[in-house]
């Protein structure tokens, strides 16, 4: 903490996670892993920003936490399941999405998955921190429309991703402006599970 906020997530001093069921902030997963501030959460997950305690560096951790199978209690880390058939047959694809996820994790324009793992009745995967936006939002700034070259220097990249996955008959499940993030280069993350 450095004048009342988090160094590394920028989350003030004494924050409540949203949403209420997320794991609380300074939660340690796996021996190595410190959890902060939520950046998003859907039908199946949730992203938290965290912190490498082994390497000092931001990093993102993503959660199975499907809201319509499992549950938390406020405060505590152990997910439990509504049907446990259908939690298990969820938590076995999200765990494979890791797997493949991994597997490309040299390849350039695919977001780079460190460690995942089991943890809490559920699963995790550690990945890089992207800084930027995703193309729904660039194209939400630029009021829907850019010009031709930008778009070939988007999707040329995104093409190259896929093209590697292909021949390993791959196939990503949800290729989206919101699954193409946009910073340093252009990366492809969230493999439909």
């Amino acid at each position: 903490m450095s004048g009342g906020r988090c160094t590394f997530c920028g989350a003030p001093e004494g924050f409540m996670q949203e949403p209420a069921f997320a794991l609380p902030a300074g939660t340690i997963l796996s021996g190595e892993f410190l959890i902060g501030g939520v950046l998003g959460f859907g039908g199946f997950g949730i992203t938290y920003m965290g912190l490498d305690l082994n390497r000092e560096k931001k990093i993102a951790v993503k959660e199975f936490m499907p809201a319509n199978m499992g549950g938390r209690t406020p405060g505590h880390r152990t997910v439990t399941a509504k049907n446990k058939e259908d939690f298990q047959y969820g938590l076995n694809r999200f765990y494979d999405e890791a797997k493949t996820i991994y597997h490309y994790r040299h390849h350039p324009h695919i977001v780079h998955v460190y460690k995942l793992f089991r943890e809490n009745q559920t699963a995790y995967y550690a990945m890089e921190y992207l800084e930027g936006h995703d193309f729904k939002d660039f194209l939400k700034m630029r009021g829907g429309r850019i010009d031709f070259k930008t778009l070939m220097d988007i999707v040329l990249p995104v093409m190259d991703a896929l093209e590697c996955i292909h021949r390993d008959h791959v196939i990503h499940r949800d290729i989206s402006p919101d699954n193409i993030y946009l910073g340093k280069t252009v990366k492809l993350i969230d493999f439909g599970a």
